[in-house]
């Protein structure tokens, strides 16, 4: 059997009715359990998802630290190395020790994307290799989400800003929708799509739920559009309130199975279940 996924960044659980949202709700619908994550964040939770495991033994754990020296190492390359190896320095996650943040250089989103390389465990994407992933963190995201991710603070409570930063990621989806939707048509054993949409909207509207909820509605157009005979799962990787994360996820299948708050690593084994 094809297995569709349809990954929501930041979709907020609470705010789905199915009354409103029977696509988005499907045959089941809950919450996902977060439980031994250190920090709710976009990379470790996903990276989680398509191992089956946690970030102790995927190796991803937030974001690589961008730091002063780091920077002068990613644009001197080997020279850097040699200089900085000279005085006992390494440039990489130097500001993860505490002590050493002082040296950091921080601007908005101090951070570098880690990349499916660093993963240190097969992905289902490994082990399903007739398979089809659009734009998952870690794992093939393009870098332009990154300059997103920089810019979304600088943009809360900006109206223009805002708008504009919203606008890039709409544009964005549906370009990342429609490649998702010709997958449909092809012979294709397992098909993903990650829209990063919502956690934007969560960060720059988090107190307007009319706005999150305009752009729920557009999710649901979309995954009315897309229905077929695949299993399909739907998540997010945590919830998205006043601008914050939410310590929990949100799911549904298109076959009921009856689950209970599954934690986000039991999907890996479901999903490999129906493939197979």
């Amino acid at each position: 059997m094809r297995v569709t996924i349809i990954g929501l960044d930041g979709l907020e659980a609470t705010l789905i009715n199915p009354d409103r949202y029977p696509s988005i709700c499907q045959a089941e619908h809950g919450r996902i359990n977060l439980d031994g994550f250190n920090q709710i964040q976009t990379p470790q939770i996903w990276t989680s998802f398509i191992t089956g495991v946690m970030p102790s033994e995927h190796g991803i754990d937030g974001f690589k630290h961008r730091t002063f020296l780091s920077k002068i190492e990613k644009k001197y390359g080997d020279y850097a190395k040699k200089f900085l190896s000279f005085f006992g320095l390494k440039a990489v996650n130097l500001a993860t020790d505490a002590k050493n943040t002082l040296y950091g250089y921080y601007d908005v989103h101090p951070y570098e994307p880690y990349t499916k390389e660093d993963i240190k465990v097969p992905t289902i994407f490994n082990k399903i290799s007739n398979s089809r992933v659009i734009s998952l963190p870690v794992y093939n995201e393009p870098d332009v989400y990154m300059d997103i991710r920089r810019s979304v603070a600088g943009a809360v409570g900006n109206k223009e800003l805002s708008y504009d930063l919203s606008e890039t990621c709409l544009e964005l989806t549906k370009g990342e929708v429609d490649e998702f939707t010709k997958c449909l048509y092809e012979d294709i054993d397992l098909i993903m799509v990650h829209l990063f949409v919502a956690d934007v909207y969560g960060h720059l509207y988090g107190h307007s739920e009319d706005k999150l909820l305009e752009l729920y509605d557009q999710f649901e157009e979309f995954i009315e559009s897309v229905k077929d005979e695949s299993f399909t799962i739907i998540l997010s990787d945590h919830g998205t309130k006043g601008g914050l994360h939410t310590p929990y996820g949100f799911y549904s299948l298109s076959k009921p199975l009856g689950l209970d708050n599954p934690h986000v690593t039991e999907f890996h084994d479901m999903i490999m279940g129906a493939v197979q």
